[in-house]
């Protein structure tokens, strides 16, 4: 079994919007050890995902950065989905010692990339399915994925 590790931290219309990316992601490392790296804000979106491990570290300042690729580095993870390819994540993704680092842009840190260089000729959305189909990752136009409980639903 591997670990597969997801980046999202972003802003809440973009996490809301990637749910149905780390959906596919799940679905194709079925078999794994799937873990997601959110904002402390956004953990709840996902705790009625089956099958996530979600994870908040502390991300501001340069001991936040330390703290969370140590944490990165020992969870040995096989594969990175950079769905946040912000300077930020792109550092994670340089430094974390994970081999497959699959990410929105042709250049380094990402060595798993649509070939085209992203300038906005699309939406992100269907953007990030190219990066998908660039893992190996049949991509497939999805609604936002926002499982709820029953006692969740029985409230509205």
């Amino acid at each position: 079994m591997a670990r597969i590790f997801i980046i999202k931290l972003g802003a809440l219309g973009d996490v809301v919007m990637a749910t149905s990316l780390i959906r596919q992601i799940q679905h194709y490392h079925r078999n794994d050890e799937v873990w997601l790296l959110t904002a402390p804000a956004f953990t709840g979106i996902f705790n009625n995902h089956d099958n996530l491990n979600v994870v908040s570290l502390g991300r501001k300042g340069f001991i936040g950065t330390i703290k969370i690729l140590s944490w990165i580095r020992g969870k040995k993870f096989s594969r990175v989905y950079d769905l946040q390819s912000n300077d930020r994540s792109s550092l994670l993704c340089a430094f974390s010692g994970i081999t497959e680092r699959i990410g929105n842009h042709p250049h380094f840190p990402y060595n798993i990339h649509p070939a085209e260089k992203y300038t906005g000729q699309c939406h992100i959305y269907d953007h990030m399915l190219q990066v998908l189909a660039a893992a190996g990752i049949k991509p497939v136009h999805e609604p936002p994925v926002l499982p709820a409980t029953d006692q969740e639903r029985a409230f509205f």
